[in-house]
């Protein structure tokens, strides 16, 4: 009963989220990890993470096996040149569950590629520093400007 109900409330998470065997094998995912990682069920179901995603970046696979260990893995965006020559910027969280006794029965991960943000933020910063556009904001309840590095560049200030 245990494992259907966590079955359930993974499938339907409102993001993409898997759980894991100790053996780095899928248990389950949700909808939206399956559509956002471009996945049919029957990929994934019982099979290794590295051959579901064939191109996992170091950095997440020693996540993962950190993990494994009962350390918790947190990481808010890291850009991947992956061995096919494709760039992917990945975010994730990662914690080992247990069972009553304290075991580490596996991992519930959280995942997300934003690529397409990460790309969109290194063109707008680009289009900044060629044109020579800044930008400024001030927040009165707190009495403070922030200054982008266009605009300190421009004012010639650190």
């Amino acid at each position: 009963m245990e494992t259907l109900t966590a079955d359930l409330l993974v499938k339907d998470s409102p993001s993409a989220v898997a759980l894991l065997d100790v053996n780095l094998k899928f248990i389950s995912c949700s909808d939206i990890w399956l559509k956002d990682f471009d996945l049919k069920k029957k990929n994934a179901q019982s099979k290794h993470f590295s051959t579901v995603f064939k191109e996992t970046p170091k950095s997440l696979d020693k996540a993962l096996r950190d993990c494994l260990d009962g350390k918790h893995q947190v990481n808010k965006g890291q850009k991947f040149s992956l061995p096919s020559g494709r760039i992917q910027w990945l975010k994730w969280k990662i914690n080992p569950w247990k069972d009553a006794e304290g075991t580490i029965m596996g991992l519930f991960i959280s995942l997300e590629d934003i690529t397409e943000q990460e790309r969109e933020k290194e063109l707008l910063i680009k289009a900044e520093e060629v044109s020579r556009v800044g930008g400024w904001e001030v927040d009165m309840i707190k009495n403070e400007v922030y200054w982008s590095a266009a605009t300190k560049r421009i004012h010639e200030v650190p």
